[in-house]
């Protein structure tokens, strides 16, 4: 499935103005020996004077440490930084390691990069936080959630946080009847709403609801509850977000990729998911600031399950991208599901 990532993002995604790169047996040996998780080649090339920030220029311009985030492998990334790998460097789309880590959830690599002084803030597809919470990588969002600029909630709103994390809707309710507003912030400045929904219980987010809350609340991303339960595959949650007026075509911010909600649920995996936001009335196939659906982004994780979902819905809209880029269908099952023309499979 790696392959149909670096397929995808080469082809997809606008790239920048590149430094030149040294066409080398060295090089390109030593991405070689990062992707096969080879630590003892890739000490053998550093000691022999490889560089640890050469290029890959048929790539993203992507640097060794990028490479050893996204095949994950740690030892190696620890071992070029020692070798003076620069941490900063950034992709054609100005992205640097650390938010490499952020987009793949690898909490281990973005506790070692900060440790050698990354800098979270430099932003190409979003800041390192920003594009973790795009993913739903809730580990990373709180390492790097600067606490110094986030407000921190009193002690009501602590309660009413404390009753959502456990699932209690009758403690929620308790809260809220303290005059706690149902549309308080959380610890990572986020809405109590999104975390309900990011947590499952339709129980809790009614209560939140029948108090009062904006059922379309948004992030600092521009996500609503109802695009965090989506991501998560919480049908019961999704639903009652709709039936409560939430908007199925909402559209996150620049540094949300502009998502709809339809590209969330794609990224769920879940058949009922996408049917049930189609239902509601949700574009199935809108684009991204990087004009990509959610077909797109569900090839790129490889969800096939909601491929098929999304095809038999828009099959004349997809088919052209599927017949065009052949190459970046490398995955056997989903060879299989698109010579079929069906796209029919079991939900499991």
């Amino acid at each position: 499935m790696k392959s149909i990532l670096r397929i995808f993002l080469f082809f997809s995604l606008v790239a920048a103005p590149t430094p030149l790169l040294a066409e080398n047996t060295q090089a390109m040996a030593l991405f070689d020996a990062i992707k096969n998780g080879d630590s003892a080649a890739t000490a053998k090339l550093l000691e022999a004077g490889a560089d640890p920030n050469v290029r890959d220029a048929d790539y993203l311009n992507t640097t060794p440490l990028m490479k050893a985030v996204e095949v994950k492998q740690l030892k190696i990334a620890d071992m070029l930084l020692e070798y003076d790998a620069d941490i900063n460097i950034t992709d054609d789309n100005g992205d640097p390691a650390i938010s490499w880590a952020a987009y793949f959830g690898h909490a281990d690599f973005v506790d070692l990069f900060l440790r050698h002084g990354a800098d979270a803030n430099i932003s190409g597809h979003g800041t390192a936080r920003e594009i973790a919470m795009r993913r739903g990588h809730q580990a990373i969002v709180k390492r790097l959630t600067d606490p110094k600029s986030t407000p921190v909630p009193s002690p009501d709103v602590a309660l009413l946080i404390d009753a959502i994390k456990a699932g209690d809707a009758a403690s929620t309710s308790d809260a809220l009847s303290f005059g706690v507003s149902p549309d308080s912030l959380d610890f990572m400045g986020r809405p109590v709403l999104a975390l309900a929904a990011r947590l499952g219980n339709a129980a809790v987010v009614k209560r939140l609801l029948l108090a009062g809350a904006a059922v379309d609340i948004e992030d600092s991303i521009g996500f609503t509850p109802l695009m965090e339960a989506a991501r998560e595959g919480h049908i019961e949650v999704v639903q009652t977000l709709l039936e409560a007026g939430a908007d199925p075509n909402h559209r996150a911010k620049p540094n949300g990729l502009k998502f709809a909600p339809m590209h969330l649920a794609a990224l769920s995996n879940k058949i009922d998911m996408v049917m049930l936001l189609a239902g509601a009335g949700s574009a199935v196939a809108p684009l991204d600031s990087n004009d990509k659906t959610p077909l797109l982004w569900a090839l790129q994780d490889g969800k096939i399950a909601t491929i098929a979902a999304l095809l038999r819905m828009d099959n004349t809209s997809h088919q052209n991208f599927l017949t065009n880029s052949p190459k970046s269908i490398k995955n056997p099952e989903l060879e299989a599901l698109l010579k079929s023309g069906k796209y029919q499979i079991e939900v499991q």
